[in-house]
């Protein structure tokens, strides 16, 4: 038991922790952030939705949005966004699915924040696809979740991506 806190009390062990967090905060690879950036949407949308501060009740467990009033404008209105698709449905065809700014299969890219994440509602089927998409319907702002989603397009609609 003495020798074990020796070693951690040793200068060894420091060089070991400071050696470790190196490689774990290291900046990404040119390479690397080749892929992060390809699988990355930079939609001017998501900056504005990423103004909306969260809060978290845990006693409830339940997280609430508050809107600035430029995220709040947008509350029945045209919106569009794009990004990629994760269906929430098994069939081949779907009309309900979250689009989020970076891919969810992409294994250098930091996870989405709740912030990043529009639940879409389709008008009609569409096939599922990995490669980035664009969507168009009515927003509708989410206060209070328990499942983290607090944008939702609704009567939406697949959209080319040099559609405005």
């Amino acid at each position: 038991m003495n020798s074990r806190r020796a070693i951690l009390r040793s200068g060894i062990a420091s060089a070991f922790i400071l050696t470790l967090s190196a490689f774990t905060r290291r900046a990404p690879t040119e390479s690397e952030q080749r892929l992060i950036d390809h699988y990355t949407n930079n939609d001017p949308g998501w900056a504005l939705l990423g103004k909306t501060l969260l809060s978290t009740d845990r006693a409830k467990g339940v997280v609430h949005a508050s809107f600035p009033a430029e995220v709040s404008n947008l509350a029945g209105r045209p919106f569009r966004i794009s990004g990629y698709m994760t269906p929430l449905e098994t069939s081949a065809r779907t009309r309900h699915f979250i689009i989020t700014r970076r891919s969810t299969t992409c294994p250098f890219c930091p996870p989405n924040e709740p912030t990043e994440a529009v639940e879409v509602r389709l008008d009609t089927p569409t096939a599922f696809t990995d490669a980035e998409v664009a969507v168009t319907g009515r927003m509708d702002l989410v206060a209070t979740s328990d499942q983290g989603l607090f944008f939702r397009l609704s009567a939406a609609r697949m959209i080319a991506l040099t559609e405005s």
